[in-house]
């Protein structure tokens, strides 16, 4: 059997591969390498020990999610049952300030969930059931490199007091520009 037929018992998925892999399979024509392929034994996605260290990591990952999840929805529920309770106690700017705080608080834990677990849990799957593990890493990697930008420019939007620190700012910035410029 030569070179051509070889490759007609290659699977459609190992299209994929990394060429080096599939010319070492062709030119070897080593049996056990093209049974590793054909098996994907060679991309460590199945009958390998590494099989339950992934599973236990992705489990681990879940279970600290929901954990920290519980904890978030619980301390907000508290705090605004807090503030509700001493509304009376507090001034307007203190519970305006408070209430800023808790706002800001809020939105974290739904980017924080959203931009940085999501994609995380997303590569952890994919690399039980892609092909295109390396695809979804860069994505995921990607997104959650958004989180801190975004939170920084929430925190500035909800909280009064940073919102208008940073207009003072850039008024007097850009009056001072046009003055260099005039």
């Amino acid at each position: 059997m030569g070179t051509i037929g070889l490759l007609n018992f290659i699977p459609v998925h190992v299209n994929q591969m990394p060429r080096q892999i599939l010319l070492n399979v062709v030119n070897e024509s080593d049996w056990t390498v093209y049974e590793q392929v054909k098996n994907k034994n060679i991309v460590g996605t199945s009958g390998n020990s590494s099989d339950f260290t992934l599973t236990f990591f992705a489990i681990l990952y879940v279970g600290m999610a929901l954990t920290a999840s519980v904890v978030i929805i619980f301390s907000l529920i508290s705090s605004y049952r807090f503030l509700r309770l001493n509304e009376n106690k507090f001034s307007r700017k203190t519970k305006e300030l408070y209430l800023a705080l808790l706002h800001s608080l809020t939105f974290d834990a739904i980017l924080g969930t959203i931009l940085v677990m999501c994609p995380v849990f997303a590569v952890i799957l994919s690399t039980f059931t892609s092909q295109y593990t390396p695809l979804v890493g860069i994505i995921g990697i990607r997104i959650v490199s958004l989180y801190q930008i975004l939170i920084n420019i929430i925190l500035f939007y909800v909280v009064k007091p940073y919102r208008k620190s940073i207009v003072r700012k850039c008024r007097q910035l850009f009056i001072v520009s046009i003055a260099l410029f005039s």
